[in-house]
C-alpha cells in the first residue's frame, strides 16, 4: 500500500544444517551504502568457527563464507575462531576482530582481517596479542572523523588468566595507526580489582575514543582524548539491577552491557 515502510527478512549465510548461529554484527561500506559486510559465531561444522558475508545491494543478496578455515595456511595454529567485531574506514576497507584458541587450550589470541574490496576477500590475521591467557569478548571501532586520528583502529577485550586462585578478569585496549599491519602493547583500562566484562569501543567527532564495560554490578565508562595513548580515569556511569545478566518474558537471557553510540 502506499505510504507503507516494505521489509524484508532476508537469509545472509548458506547454511543448511540446525546448528546456531549468533553474536552477529553488520557494518555498512561508508562510500557505497549498497555494500554490507556481516559476521557472527559459526556452528555450521558443530564447534566454533566466524562467518562472514556480503551483499552489493543493499542487503538484498549475499555471499558469506567461513573467514578462519585457512588460517592454518597463514601461520594461524588456531583451530577455533569465535566473538567477531567488524568496523570500517572512511575509505571503506572492512576490518574483522575475533578471537583465535585451540579448544582445552590456555593460550589464545585476538586476530584482525582486512577487506580492501568490500567483504569478498579477506588478507591473512594480524595478531593483535597472542599470550598465555584467555582474551574475550573484543570489539573494535575505527576512527572515520577524518582528523588527525582519522583511521586509527581501536579493539578493546577481557583478559582472564588461567593460574592458581586467578586475579579477576581485566579489560585491555590494543590500537593500530597503519590499517592493522601492526598494533600497540595492550593498555589496561580496568582496575584489575573488580571482574570485568564486555568492553564497547566508539570514536567520537573529534577523535575521542570512548570505551564502557561491565564491571560488577556497575556499567564504567572512561574516554582518550589523544588517540587511545592515555585515559580517564575509569567512573560508575549506572548500577546494574540484575548483577549483569538476567531471565525475562518467559526464560530469554539477556545480558546487561553498554551499548555505545556517537553522533
Amino acid at each position: 500500500t502506499l505510504g507503507q515502510t516494505v521489509l524484508f527478512n532476508n537469509k545472509i549465510n548458506s547454511d543448511t544444517t540446525t546448528f546456531i548461529h549468533n553474536e552477529e554484527q553488520i557494518f555498512i561500506n561508508p562510500t557505497n551504502p549498497n555494500n554490507v559486510v556481516a559476521v557472527w559465531r559459526d556452528f555450521r561444522f558443530g564447534y566454533r568457527q566466524v562467518g562472514v558475508g556480503y551483499s552489493t545491494d543493499g542487503g538484498e543478496n549475499w555471499v558469506d563464507t567461513l573467514i578462519g578455515l585457512t588460517d592454518t595456511l597463514d601461520g594461524n595454529p588456531y583451530e577455533w575462531e569465535s566473538d567477531p567485531g567488524i568496523t570500517a574506514d572512511r575509505f571503506g576497507n572492512f576490518y574483522v576482530v575475533d578471537l583465535c584458541f585451540n579448544p582445552g587450550a590456555p593460550t589464545s589470541a585476538i586476530c584482525v582481517y582486512q577487506s580492501t574490496d568490500g567483504g569478498i576477500s579477506w588478507k591473512a590475521p594480524v595478531r593483535v596479542v597472542d599470550r598465555q591467557a584467555f582474551e574475550d569478548k573484543e570489539l573494535m571501532t575505527c576512527d572515520q572523523t577524518g582528523g588527525v586520528y582519522d583511521g586509527n583502529l581501536y579493539v578493546s577485550w577481557t583478559r582472564f588468566i588461567f593460574v592458581p586462585n586467578p586475579p579477576p578478569s581485566t579489560i585491555f585496549l590494543s590500537s593500530s595507526t597503519n590499517g592493522g599491519t601492526s598494533w600497540s602493547s595492550p593498555k589496561k583500562i580496568s582496575d584489575g580489582i573488580h571482574d570485568t566484562q564486555w568492553s564497547v569501543p566508539v570514536v567520537g567527532a573529534n577523535g575521542e575514543v570512548y570505551l564502557g564495560w561491565v564491571q560488577y554490578p556497575n556499567i564504567m565508562f572512561c574516554k582518550s582524548t589523544n588517540g587511545g595513548n592515555n585515559f580517564s580515569s575509569p567512573k560508575i556511569i549506572f548500577p546494574l539491577q540484575t548483577g549483569g545478566y538476567a531471565f525475562l518474558n518467559g526464560g530469554v537471557g539477556v545480558f546487561s552491557y553498554p551499548a555505545l553510540a556517537t553522533d
